[in-house]
């Protein structure tokens, strides 16, 4: 039946109500409603009445051109905001966006502080990766009250002036960091509110000194490319407050195979660690390892498959991620098997059949009483003469006891 307005006539799309129209323009994308804006200005309220739904905006995925128009327009409403390289924007942030609280901006020179000074003080987390700056960016912290994570470019320039007007920050994360020089070690020695600190491509033989001393740490990740240079690793079992640790090595053979045994082995008489990886070139210590019966996600790069099923005293343990290329169909099958509260296996470099994805989803069966669903990555599923359309019949078929992410031999498909 066709609506008519009062005279008869079917309605105008202007004589609509507010509520259809909010939901016609709810299917519109930006573009869209900017134009939709210049039609009239009830159009223009409503169509403000929809950008609530853009809270997180990245300027790589719109046209240049069209940058300002999109700012003044969902500026209010924007929270998470991406620059890019787009510094010549700071000044528009600044006038349309009053509540930004993640803001992140890459290859960019900053220079004019004054600008960053007042977009920071109701950030959150501010990234600056890849951006060029010097002591002077740390003057706009001043205004950075609400500042709690920091994510930056590892810079000869950064010392203590950099950080010490920032009272609350919770993480940090420098990128590309060579070493550390000594006014930043005496500030991150001297914080009360770190609870986060990651560090990548790290090779100066200071930072565990350091580190031991930020005693509200809760998560350290160091590396890839992690060369500690003759220290003492069991120092980290003296934060008390640690609950995730993520070492990745740079060196290949065992040359600090007892220093990380011994921390494994600190570590497990504390038992507070909840998450570990240790991304070393040879085999850790499993029966040690094993003690630690609160970890909730493990890491590991190499493993005996004979030493895997020792895992299983890990009963917390809802991730497993294995950087391994000796696994056995049967070794990681029984530790599934065994791991009541695991959600999510990622094994990198293994190959199975598809009778061992037909296993599985027929012990997943059984335990479904008490288990979720299990997601799982592999490397291939092997069998030259598989029928593709079976296996995905199989895996739509138990999709809510697991989902599968695999390659075929030769046919790289992904489920």
């Amino acid at each position: 039946m066709t609506n008519l307005n009062v005279a008869g006539s079917p309605l105008t799309l202007l004589e609509l109500p507010d509520d259809c129209l909010l939901h016609i323009f709810d299917f519109f994308d930006i573009y869209e409603l900017l134009d939709i804006r210049q039609i009239c200005q009830r159009f223009n309220e409503l169509a403000d009445r929809c950008r609530h739904k853009y809270e997180n905006l990245d300027f790589k995925c719109y046209n240049e051109d069209e940058h300002i128009s999109i700012l003044k327009f969902l500026g209010p409403s924007l929270k998470v905001l991406n620059l890019h390289q787009y510094e010549n924007l700071l000044d528009k942030v600044l006038e349309f966006c009053p509540n930004i609280e993640k803001l992140m901006i890459e290859y960019c020179q900053l220079t004019n502080w004054e600008i960053m000074r007042d977009i920071v003080k109701n950030v959150k987390y501010l990234s600056l990766i890849n951006c060029e700056f010097t002591d002077n960016l740390g003057k706009c912290f001043g205004n950075a009250s609400k500042l709690e994570s920091l994510e930056i470019l590892a810079n000869e320039e950064i010392t203590a002036d950099f950080f010490h007007k920032i009272k609350g920050l919770k993480c940090l994360k420098v990128v590309e960091c060579p070493c550390i020089g000594d006014k930043f070690a005496q500030i991150l020695k001297n914080n009360s509110t770190l609870e986060e600190l990651e560090i990548s491509t790290y090779y100066e033989k200071s930072l565990i000194d350091v580190v031991k001393h930020v005693s509200a740490l809760k998560k350290l990740k160091i590396g890839p490319n992690f060369e500690p240079k003759e220290q003492s690793l069991t120092c980290l079992s003296e934060l008390h407050e640690l609950e995730s640790l993520k070492l990745v090595f740079a060196v290949v053979g065992n040359v600090f195979f007892d220093e990380i045994n011994s921390l494994i082995d600190k570590l497990s008489t504390k038992n507070t660690i909840e998450e570990l990886e240790i991304l070393y070139e040879d085999k850790l210590n499993m029966t040690k390892l094993a003690r630690l019966t609160n970890l909730k996600s493990l890491s590991l790069k190499e493993v005996e498959n004979a030493e895997l099923i020792k895992l299983q005293s890990l009963q917390k343990l809802e991730k497993l991620n294995l950087f391994c290329d000796n696994l056995t169909e049967i070794s990681v099958f029984h530790l599934i098997k065994c791991l009541r509260n695991l959600k999510e296996v990622n094994c990198f470099c293994f190959d199975v059949s598809f009778k061992f994805v037909k296993d599985l989803i027929e012990m997943l069966k059984e335990k479904a009483e008490n288990h979720s669903k299990l997601l799982m990555k592999v490397r291939f599923i092997l069998d030259e003469n598989l029928d593709i359309s079976e296996l995905q019949m199989v895996l739509t078929e138990n999709r809510k006891i697991l989902k599968l992410h695999y390659r075929c031999l030769n046919q790289f498909k992904v489920m």
